[in-house]
Order: C-alpha cells, then structure tokens, then sequence
C-alpha cells in the first residue's frame, strides 16, 4: 500500500516537468498567441464566406436574367459583379 501511495506520489510530483517550470507570463503569452491565431482564422473564413457569397449571388442573378450557366466568372463581369472576390482557401 506504501508503495502505491510513493509511485502516486512521485506521479504527482513530476507531472508538468519537461524542462522546467512555465512562469505565468509564459502561459499568458501562449494563450494570448493562440487567440490571435485562432482570431485571424475567423477573419479568413468570414471573408472566403463573404467572397462566396457575393459569387453565389452574381450566378443566381446571371442564371435568372441570362437563363444559362455562365461558362466561366468572367462572364459575370461588369454587369452581374465588378470583379472576381479573392477566395483564401487553406493557411
């Protein structure tokens, strides 16, 4: 029973050890450096889906007037979109 409590015990102890202690700075950094990370992510996706949007639009409008398919997005320029929106896709 001791030496369960001892392995336990020493389990506790050296848990988080790998290269020292991380100071609270550290920790405050990190999380401040994956909420930037994660922020700038939401941004690139808002604005692939705002791009998208724009395009689906444009189609739905070119499919309505013309009543065909547009062949390709340049069709679509000037009259149905003034200019093909980036799409970012992947980081």
């Amino acid at each position: 029973m001791k030496r369960l409590f001892w392995i336990a015990a020493c389990a506790a102890l050296t848990a988080g050890c790998g290269g020292g202690p991380v100071s609270r700075e550290t920790r405050i950094s990190e999380d401040v450096d994956q909420n930037v990370r994660d922020a700038e992510t939401r941004a690139q996706e808002s604005r692939t889906l705002s791009s998208l949007a724009k395009i689906e639009e444009s189609v739905a409008t070119y499919v309505k007037t013309e009543k065909s398919i547009p062949e390709s997005l340049d069709q679509l320029i000037p009259k149905y979109l003034a200019e093909v929106p980036p799409v970012e896709i992947g980081v």
